[in-house]
């Protein structure tokens, strides 16, 4: 194999500084942070294990930054009925809430709010789509 035949050149390569930005960070940019990493049973507020790393990156936040206080609003995807997506959301919201509070912050930190399937922000006919609806969102509250 000739070496110089596949040679492979690079112009105008660039090597940014920094790294993937923390939720404080997003938080403080632009007022809320939204996340699809906390994972509930289907039709139940129910967290699964899988949604620790995110719950212990918005404790750390919380815990770093003690003057922070949050909404933490729940959204789901439009599978069920509307009454029943909005308690739903009410309940997960609660549920994130509460494994807060069990784990040190406190209560008169943190509010909560439902919105169903009322705030999507994805086509609610993919199951891609759905997944970006099924969502927490960390909102500063002043």
């Amino acid at each position: 194999m000739n070496v110089y035949r596949y040679s492979v050149f690079l112009d105008d390569l660039r090597i940014a500084e920094g790294g993937p930005r923390s939720l404080y960070d997003d938080l403080e940019a632009d007022g809320f942070v939204s996340t699809t990493g906390i994972l509930f049973d289907t039709g139940s507020a129910r967290i699964k294990p899988e949604s620790t790393p995110t719950l212990t990156e918005v404790l750390d936040m919380l815990n770093a930054h003690g003057d922070l206080s949050l909404l933490i609003e729940g959204h789901t995807d439009s599978d069920g009925g509307d009454a029943s997506n909005q308690t739903l959301s009410e309940d997960r919201a609660a549920a994130v809430k509460a494994y807060l509070v069990d784990n040190g912050i406190d209560a008169g930190r943190l509010d909560t709010a439902g919105h169903g399937e009322s705030e999507p922000v994805a086509d609610n006919e993919t199951p891609e789509g759905k997944a970006q609806n099924r969502r927490v969102v960390f909102s500063k509250r002043e």
